[in-house]
């Protein structure tokens, strides 16, 4: 991966990125198991190359983590924006097991919650 740019996909991740196979992504947990820095997570190229990525704590307990965090360590390590946290969010209530009407309700309500 260079310059920010996504490697030419193989078939299994254009698969994945094709078919919005969702992908629950743990950066700080990442981070403490890895060599990778927060900055290094390829969770911002995953998400600006249209994965359908979303974020979650893993092990809150050993990782000292929350979602709060979690989003914090992303404004602050790889600029995300309001619009890409409120898009990680929409992509997890999407890939939840709720029925449809309570993920619309939800999404809605995560759309005020993200207005300017």
């Amino acid at each position: 991966i260079e310059d920010g740019e996504i490697a030419a996909l193989g078939d299994l991740a254009a698969y994945v990125r094709n078919f919005q196979v969702p992908l629950e992504v743990c950066p700080v947990s990442n981070t403490h198991t890895t060599q990778m820095t927060m900055a290094e997570h390829p969770i911002g190229q995953l998400l600006r190359a249209g994965f359908n990525v979303s974020v979650s704590t893993d092990n809150r307990l050993m990782s000292q983590s929350s979602m709060t965090f979690e989003m914090e360590q992303l404004v602050e390590h790889q600029e995300f924006t309001k619009a890409d946290l409120h898009r990680l969010t929409a992509n997890a209530i999407m890939a939840s097991f709720a029925s449809l009407d309570f993920k619309l309700d939800l999404l809605a309500r995560a759309e005020d919650a993200y207005a300017d």
